[in-house]
């Protein structure tokens, strides 16, 4: 859309650049704004929290409208928010930041997961991943380890009752933040039946969601074919070149 008309959207931008009480944050923009009740609720029990963590293919997205909003709409649209290539440039060495100096339960760098969090750099669902039965990341639990017999009987209930793929009241908390049974150990001596890291705790070595090479391609470099309904074999739309380069970059 080109209007040259601001929006009433245009001035949740820099709620995104406020570390304070908006979203930003040193490994990512944060998936719900600081000043919110729900901040970080379940933050270290919960593998897919979207109360707080950064979350990568989220920002790419925030990335892509930035680069959009900055590259066809009016200037005066995006000056009246306040917003210039260099926000756009922070934001991107912020997202390339959190590949780099994330601190994956591996030891993997560069990494990619589902979602980080936003002050320490943890990848929060491979931190999980990697745990296993304790429902917090430091060991540290009221109800102490996990039991996957009461996991399973509270997941077998809530299905009897209302079906597989109901959300099931206390599952949460007793599986770890997930909403099913996870893979447990046989209550013997050496193994008490509490939850086992996942098998696919490494799954972020497979990841290539971020639209990384898009964003840099598209939004720094600033290199866009436009297509037309009048494009031919030989001329199949424009070229444009509009870099988001701040002065000096």
């Amino acid at each position: 859309m080109n209007d040259s008309t601001a929006t009433k959207y245009d001035g949740m931008w820099s709620a995104l650049f406020d570390a304070k009480e908006g979203f930003w944050g040193k490994f990512g923009p944060t998936t719900t704004e600081r000043r919110s009740v729900c901040f970080n609720i379940s933050q270290d029990s919960a593998e897919c929290n979207w109360a707080g963590p950064s979350w990568p293919y989220e920002t790419s997205r925030v990335l892509t409208g930035l680069a959009n909003f900055l590259t066809e709409y009016p200037p005066a649209q995006a000056a009246a928010a306040g917003m210039t290539p260099t926000h756009f440039t922070k934001l991107l060495r912020t997202y390339a930041f959190s590949h780099t100096h994330g601190n994956a339960t591996n030891g993997s760098v560069p990494w990619v997961g589902e979602n980080i969090d936003a002050d320490n750099g943890q990848w929060i669902a491979h931190n999980i991943a990697y745990k296993g039965g304790s429902v917090n990341l430091d060991g540290s639990s009221a109800a102490g380890l996990f039991s996957c017999a009461q996991c399973g009987a509270i997941r077998a209930s809530c299905t009897a009752k209302s079906g597989p793929t109901a959300n099931c009241p206390g599952l949460e908390r007793t599986c770890g933040g997930r909403q099913y049974v996870p893979q447990c150990c046989d209550a013997t001596p050496s193994c008490d039946g509490t939850i086992l890291p996942n098998i696919d705790k490494d799954r972020g070595k497979d990841y290539m969601h971020s639209s990384f090479i898009d964003i840099v391609i598209s939004g720094l470099v600033g290199i866009r074919t436009e297509t037309t309904s009048t494009a031919t074999a030989s001329n199949d739309g424009k070229t444009t070149v509009s870099t988001q380069y701040p002065t000096g970059y």
